[in-house]
């Protein structure tokens, strides 16, 4: 996050205290003197420049939606006649979110408090994703569909996948390729590369026989014959 010099300054740096201070405490146990000493800033100069305790959440916030738009904005390029790019979108949001994605989402669902979501709706929060979608529908990559609705779509899909707590290439694979089913073309999929494998082994031989147990019902055993007579 923000490794780009046009985020560096002293707004990058009210950012990341900002998040680092939600991380720990919450949203609710951010507090403006807290700030302002890790900053090594008197109240005053704060106030003066960043407003009250909201504008600084604000700005924080904001601050990781530009990172992740100026990924995305110089991502525009893989989308070309030839390719949907949506590999290359997904590690360039990845890399413009913070680490602390926890932070960040906590600020993300408490933006209302500063804005109407109306005004602002997930589908427009990263402009660039717009963009995205409309060259994609513009070669027929993507099935159509609302611009603003398929590229709240992708945001949430991808941000939402980052939310376990594993992060591998296996988490990756799977976004990717199910981002493909739910957007592309059949020609346009079937003329892709799909990943190797998306089936789950099971190694253990007795985990594969209760599993096959339970899919197939069982039915009562014929008793075997017997020189006593069965009981009525």
């Amino acid at each position: 996050m923000f490794n780009r010099p046009l985020l560096d300054g002293m707004g990058k740096r009210l950012a990341h205290v900002v998040i680092d201070l939600v991380a720990e405490d919450g949203i609710d146990g951010v507090r403006v003197s807290t700030i302002a000493e890790r900053l090594e800033v008197s109240l005053g100069t704060l106030y003066k420049n960043w407003g009250g305790r909201q504008s600084m959440l604000e700005h924080a916030w904001r601050m990781c939606i530009a990172s992740v738009e100026y990924e995305v904005r110089h991502g525009l390029v893989f989308v070309t006649p030839e390719h949907h790019g949506l590999s290359e979108i997904y590690d360039r949001i990845v890399f413009g979110l913070p680490e602390k994605l926890d932070a960040f989402f906590e600020l993300h669902y408490s933006r209302c408090k500063w804005q109407r979501p109306e005004l602002e709706p997930d589908g427009m929060v990263v402009p660039s994703l717009e963009t995205f979608v409309e060259l994609n529908l513009r070669y027929q990559h993507f099935r159509p569909g609302p611009t603003r609705t398929l590229a709240g779509c992708i945001w949430w899909f991808i941000v939402g996948s980052l939310r376990s707590s594993n992060s591998d290439i296996w988490r990756r694979k799977w976004c990717v390729e199910a981002l493909k089913r739910g957007l592309l073309t059949r020609d346009r999929y079937l003329a892709d590369d799909p990943i190797e494998s998306l089936e789950i082994t099971v190694e253990e031989p007795q985990a594969v026989e209760d599993l096959k147990a339970v899919e197939q019902p069982q039915t009562a055993e014929k008793p075997e014959d017997s020189e006593e007579p069965l009981l009525q």
